[in-house]
């Protein structure tokens, strides 16, 4: 079987790499490649199975990248006619809209609903009706959030694959800190927002700071507070940590800008997290998450853009007026009804296998 997945940047994103893991494992006869797009001079060893478009258009510069973006369609068409897949997964919106549709054959294409649309209120009409356009296309939609599913026409074969990880977490004792540790942990960026949670949180003389990560906003973040005696900065760490992270954690910040409309319906990699190593996190008011974990007692919301509400919630925290108690015993309950990335991604494989042309 052949199976292409179209990503549009290099390295390739950290859920496309599980996707191969999973899929080689899987089915193992299968013959993968990878069609990307280099958009800088991002130094690395290009492996064998890649078609790699390279096309200087800088990072963040979205119309750069627009116009660039017909030149890696030609590409991808290109390629694909050469290669024939019987299985075609666009990665993001961006993959999906240059996808052919016009072939001499019907290869199964699958949608990765990576994130949603997004932007001003005008972009995101233009992205969300080029989308629907290629939708017609598609044979499965694979969403990274359940709170996706919403937005996408019933009529579609949809399935929910959050991002899970397939690391076997242990669940380690909960360290007894004398003061109240908030931490972060993952990749250090939307430096206002992380702004907003230090200066919240640190007002606290009870309360320790940790960001375990590191990122593009690291280095402004470290010069704007290092002076600050209950702040630490612990930077890059091993994924495998992440347990013991949590377990020297009594909460987690996970809140993200709510203003963009993607992080309303996201779901966070810290949800999961959360849930695996039963330490509840502080999510962005105003999202669907937002409205689940705070439906279901395992986790806290507030406004991401004020340091005052931040400083409430942890105040309270700090000084046992919100028992954090319930919350680990609910996220403990509900871990045991997770199903795994294996389980979840199985249906993906059982959909490509039965509908296979």
């Amino acid at each position: 079987m052949k199976i292409v997945i179209i990503d549009t940047s290099i390295p390739i994103n950290t859920r496309n790499e599980k996707y191969i893991g999973s899929l080689k494992e899987f089915i193992p006869e299968v013959d993968l490649r990878v069609i990307t797009w280099r958009r800088d001079d991002f130094p690395m060893d290009i492996p064998d199975y890649y078609f790699l478009y390279e096309a200087q258009a800088e990072y963040g510069n979205a119309k750069e990248k627009l116009v660039k973006l017909f030149g890696f369609a030609k590409f991808v068409h290109k390629k694909i006619r050469n290669f024939k897949p019987d299985v075609i997964i666009a990665s993001h919106w961006e993959s999906l809209l240059v996808t052919p549709s016009n072939l001499g054959w019907k290869p199964l294409i699958i949608y990765e609903n990576l994130d949603v649309p997004t932007g001003g209120h005008i972009v995101r009409g233009i992205t969300r009706f080029l989308e629907l356009r290629k939708l017609k296309h598609v044979d499965l939609i694979v969403h990274a959030s359940r709170f996706f599913k919403e937005l996408y026409p019933e009529a579609i074969p949809q399935i929910v694959l959050e991002n899970k990880s397939k690391f076997n977490f242990e669940t380690i004792p909960h360290e007894n800190n004398s003061n109240t540790v908030v931490s972060y942990i993952g990749t250090v960026r939307y430096r206002d927002i992380m702004s907003n949670f230090i200066e919240g949180a640190s007002k606290i003389d009870n309360v320790d700071v940790d960001i375990f990560g590191d990122g593009q906003d690291l280095s402004y973040l470290q010069n704007k507070y290092e002076n600050l005696r209950n702040v630490r900065f612990h930077g890059t760490y091993s994924f495998s940590d992440i347990p013991v992270l949590y377990s020297k954690s009594d909460v987690v910040w996970a809140a993200y800008p709510n203003k963009d409309y993607n992080v309303v319906y996201a779901i966070s990699n810290k949800f999961h997290e959360s849930m695996m190593c039963g330490v509840p996190c502080i999510y962005a008011n105003k999202t669907k998450l937002g409205e689940f974990v705070e439906k279901e007692g395992v986790g806290f919301v507030v406004d991401p853009y004020s340091v005052e509400e931040i400083k409430s919630l942890v105040s309270k925290i700090a000084n046992k007026e919100i028992d954090l108690t319930p919350y680990r015993q609910r996220l403990a309950a509900q871990r045991n009804s997770l199903t795994t990335w294996d389980e979840d991604f199985k249906k993906v494989v059982d959909f490509i296998v039965s509908h296979k042309r």
